[in-house]
């Protein structure tokens, strides 16, 4: 079979993962290597430059998976382990980028940088349990 037999196949929803996965995992640790290192990305392979970007956000996303997961209303039906997945990964996503965004118009350093994710990252948290409190109320 050709690849664009395989291609036909796929189901849209393989298409949207594939997509966040992407766009959530993958080139955030791209942006990054390419800010900091760029020559180490002219230099790498294609597979070596994928694991090196996924390394570097894939701690982000496990850690914003068990914070969704917390936050996460344990008695409703909806909530299962795909849409805090989906959840985790979007609010990877948001955290990265912004860093990235205040990193490349501030030309900050990448321990200013590691900051900023921080800085982020502890938003990100209030902001869940703000939203989690306020389900609580209702």
């Amino acid at each position: 079979m050709s690849p664009i037999d395989e291609a036909k196949k796929l189901q849209p929803s393989d298409i949207a993962l594939g997509l966040g996965v992407l766009l959530a995992v993958i080139a955030p640790g791209f942006l990054t290597l390419y800010l900091y290192r760029p020559t180490l990305v002219e230099s790498l392979d294609t597979f070596k430059l994928i694991l090196f970007s996924i390394s570097l956000t894939l701690p982000f996303v496990v850690l914003n998976f068990f914070a969704h997961d917390m936050s996460a209303d344990s008695n409703s039906e909806k909530t299962f382990a795909g849409s805090i997945l989906i959840n985790a990964m979007a609010g990877t996503s948001l955290v990265l980028y912004m860093a990235l965004l205040i990193s490349f118009l501030f030309q900050l350093t990448f321990r200013q940088h590691l900051g900023a994710i921080t800085g982020f990252q502890l938003l990100w948290f209030f902001f869940l349990w703000l939203v989690r409190r306020h389900e609580l109320k209702t």
